[in-house]
């Protein structure tokens, strides 16, 4: 969990001291793809994500070991992946 905070905590650093000259933001979301079977031997895909940003675990201080719990179940049901990305937008210029 302390790694996944402080890698949350140096994209925060890097989005203030780097990135905002060059007016773009980022940030690590967590990604889960889950499989189900339906008619005919096809799969549904059903895809949720979360961004991991300081405010919101700022907001919700429960949530790593929430989300280190969600990870774990999924994982181990075997019909779900885990991905992690850095998700890069532009910002509003002033």
């Amino acid at each position: 969990m302390k790694d996944l905070a402080d890698v949350i905590e140096w994209i925060e650093i890097g989005n203030k001291t780097l990135f905002s000259t060059a007016h773009v933001k980022m940030t690590l979301y967590i990604f889960e793809n889950s499989y189900r079977e339906v008619q005919g031997g096809s799969f549904k895909q059903r895809r949720r994500n979360l961004p991991l940003e300081a405010p919101l675990l700022d907001a919700f201080p429960n949530i790593f070991k929430n989300l280190i719990r969600f990870v774990q179940i999924k994982l181990l049901n075997k019909k779900s992946e885990i991905r992690f990305g850095l998700v890069i937008r532009p910002t509003q210029l002033a």
